[in-house]
């Protein structure tokens, strides 16, 4: 099959019928896997939109005491910021499981299935991958700057307005990035017009 450096992740042995099974597996279970993420990037979009509008101005307002409301807010943006990098974690595997899939995969006209060729090669290998690949990093550096340096920039009470401003910035770009991931999700697991 010719050696694919470091994307062969040491599976040179695989055999033709392997890759058979593992593409019959793939095509049984994607449609499942492909609506879970749709579900978990929803999840994630919903959780960041409801923390930030509706969560914490209410407990600004229901609290008598603004630093314990404040200590409750810190500890729901940490959550929030922990759910960014899971699901950036999780758009990122799956991009680097596309890659890897789009250059293991033995060629359908080895089956004897010439008239799904095209079919598969763009179903499987996506046209709009550096986008993807640019929202996954995002999410992940987001939810890291908010981790590392916003929220204890913020709860040490130095120059805090400054802090806030950033917070509520970055949890903005978090929440952008969110509509995007599943924007793109839907399009790939419900077959919107547009997408790859």
């Amino acid at each position: 099959m010719g050696s694919w450096g470091f994307w062969s992740f040491g599976l040179e042995p695989f055999s033709e019928n392997a890759l058979l099974v593992l593409s019959l597996l793939r095509l049984k279970f994607y449609p499942a896997l492909s609506k879970a993420r749709f579900l978990l990037f929803a999840f994630w979009w919903g959780a960041l939109g409801a923390v930030g509008v509706e969560v914490v101005p209410l407990l600004f307002k229901s609290l008598e005491s603004k630093a314990q409301a404040g200590q409750i807010a810190a500890q729901l943006f940490v959550w929030t910021s922990r759910l960014t990098a899971l699901c950036g974690l999780i758009a990122l595997i799956c991009l680097l499981f596309k890659m890897f899939w789009a250059r293991r995969r033995p060629q359908p006209s080895q089956w004897g299935l010439e008239g799904e060729e095209k079919v598969q090669s763009t179903s499987i290998v996506p046209s709009r991958s550096r986008s993807d690949w640019l929202l996954s990093l995002m999410a992940l550096g987001l939810s890291w700057g908010m981790l590392e340096w916003v929220i204890p920039g913020i709860l040490l009470g130095e120059r805090r307005a400054f802090w806030h401003a950033m917070g509520s910035g970055v949890y903005l770009l978090e929440w952008g990035v969110s509509g995007a991931v599943l924007m793109r999700e839907a399009q790939r697991c419900f077959g919107v017009k547009g997408s790859n």
